[in-house]
């Protein structure tokens, strides 16, 4: 039985809302110092458009890290998580990079560039080991602009467990999924009653049958009656939930923490007489993205077009090489480069797109 006293909110409460006055205040008096060495250079430096080039000068400090940190809204959170960690004998660190053993990496690894995970708070929650933390990133052609941010709820389970994700569909969140990942759809497993209303399931084929008796009817009951708007992930021992909330208030944390021992002590009821046993010399089945759109895009659907792309580039070169000899040692190397480069690219997205079809059936 779980321990159900839920960490203390009151430092977190209280200095969410002193940061977030400090963090007004700081914009305030950035915002002034512009306009202020804005006009005292217009007055004091001879040149012209003087003004707008301290303008400038100033707008570029914010990539400087120490102020762009200062600035930015995810600051108010990380002063309040490390009230938190202290009222309630957590550890807190700054920030450190995501370290995921091989077979066990969660939905949250790999979505983007430059990831990292800030602002961890590891303790214990109801007996068990307990961590949770900003994970941040970047994507190419996102549409919000600056790192993307998804508040990670974890705790470890005394069993190892099979691999199974669940989105969330529920008509009250705030959107219908906290994370941009998707599965294979031929890894979806569809359950009895109207739990497919609420979650999305997602399970590895090999282990269909263990997922189906440990989502036994109870369990499903108890996961639509304890979870209102957050993906919930199992791999190996971990539980995982997710948010896409950008900054958290206490009344979403402290929700945040409800669910994740509700969910916590519904699987550890189920794990009194459930065990997952893998045969011997096999792999912990994982379960596998889809494919991205230039992976497939390029790495099957259009993959014989690519290469007869870069064969007539090859051709069109070297006809060109052929009318001006005199420029042919550049002309070669750049041929090269650009065909080497291309072909790389091309082997690439072909292997990640055999790789992702070929690991579903693992």
């Amino acid at each position: 039985m779980l321990k159900t006293d839920l960490p203390q909110l009151t430092a977190y409460r209280t200095t969410l809302a002193e940061a977030g006055k400090k963090l007004f205040l700081s914009w305030v008096l950035y915002s002034l110092g512009i306009v202020v060495a804005v006009i005292l250079s217009y007055y004091l430096i001879p040149v012209p458009a003087s003004g707008i080039m301290v303008a400038l000068l100033l707008l570029l400090a914010l990539f400087i890290p120490a102020i762009r940190n200062r600035l930015r809204p995810l600051w108010v959170q990380g002063v309040a998580k490390r009230a938190f960690a202290q009222q309630n004998s957590m550890l807190y660190l700054e920030s450190s990079k995501p370290n995921y053993k091989k077979h066990f990496q969660p939905a949250v690894a790999k979505l983007g560039f430059f990831e990292r995970n800030e602002q961890i708070v590891k303790g214990e929650l109801g007996g068990l080991p307990f961590e949770m933390y900003a994970h941040t990133f970047r994507q190419l052609f996102a549409r919000r602009y600056g790192r993307k941010v998804i508040q990670v709820y974890s705790v470890k389970l005394p069993k190892e467990l099979p691999h199974i994700f669940m989105r969330n569909r529920q008509a009250g969140s705030k959107h219908l999924s906290s994370l941009p990942r998707h599965f294979d759809d031929d890894q979806r497993v569809s359950l009895e009653g109207n739990f497919d209303t609420f979650f999305t399931v997602y399970t590895h084929r090999r282990t269909i049958t263990e997922a189906l008796s440990l989502l036994s009817p109870n369990v499903m009951e108890a996961l639509v009656r304890s979870n209102t708007k957050f993906d919930i992930e199992i791999i190996g021992t971990r539980l995982y939930l997710y948010s896409d909330n950008y900054l958290t208030t206490a009344h979403e944390l402290d929700e945040a923490l409800r669910s994740l021992i509700n969910v916590a002590e519904t699987f550890e009821h189920r794990l009194k007489s459930w065990r997952f046993v893998l045969p011997n010399n096999q792999h912990y089945p994982y379960l596998v993205s889809r494919p991205g759109f230039g992976t497939v895009a390029l790495g099957h659907t259009y993959f014989n077009q690519a290469w007869l792309l870069i064969i007539w580039y090859t051709l069109y070169s070297a006809l060109k090489i052929t009318a001006k000899p005199e420029l042919w040692p550049v002309k070669v190397g750049l041929v090269i480069f650009f065909d080497a480069l291309m072909i790389t690219v091309l082997l690439v997205l072909r292997r990640r797109y055999q790789l992702s079809k070929r690991n579903v059936g693992r």
